[in-house]
């Protein structure tokens, strides 16, 4: 989030996403949000803005949530899809893929942002923002060459 008011398209999206994840998981177990507040220690009044789709959860609170669902982050958040991979969810990425180990080493890099320590799962984090942006500038332009070859 970039502050109160100045939420990106994107961060919308997530809250969208999260509160729908959020209640899905409520339902399947019969649980209510006093439940999950007892559960994970968060207050209802914050958990009640991830279930109405107005706050994002930092990341600690994604793994509060997570542990009480028994859930990958992922399955909560989808800022942690294809991060923060368990031994139980392995990312199979082929061999001698450069821009993959490209990427990874220019993430890892960072270690700090503006003289503020950037952590292990920001740098996930990143890594996936990028990986996702660079996806989808190459699909835009395959997409335009592609029907520039068929005029």
């Amino acid at each position: 989030m970039k502050g109160r008011g100045q939420q990106s398209p994107l961060d919308l999206q997530y809250k969208q996403v999260i509160a729908k994840n959020l209640h899905s998981l409520t339902n399947q177990k019969n649980l209510k949000q006093v439940d999950v507040s007892k559960g994970t220690s968060i207050s209802i009044s914050t958990l009640n803005g991830y279930y109405q789709g107005q706050r994002l959860p930092s990341p600690g609170n994604v793994q509060k949530l997570a542990d009480f669902f028994n859930v990958n982050k992922s399955d909560i958040d989808p800022r942690f899809r294809q991060i923060g991979i368990s031994d139980d969810q392995k990312v199979s990425l082929k061999k001698g893929n450069q821009d993959e180990d490209t990427l990874e080493a220019i993430v890892n890099s960072f270690r700090s942002w503006k003289n503020i320590p950037v952590t292990d799962e920001q740098r996930a984090a990143i890594k996936a923002s990028v990986s996702a942006m660079l996806d989808a500038v190459t699909e835009s332009k395959s997409n335009k060459k592609h029907k520039n070859t068929h005029k």
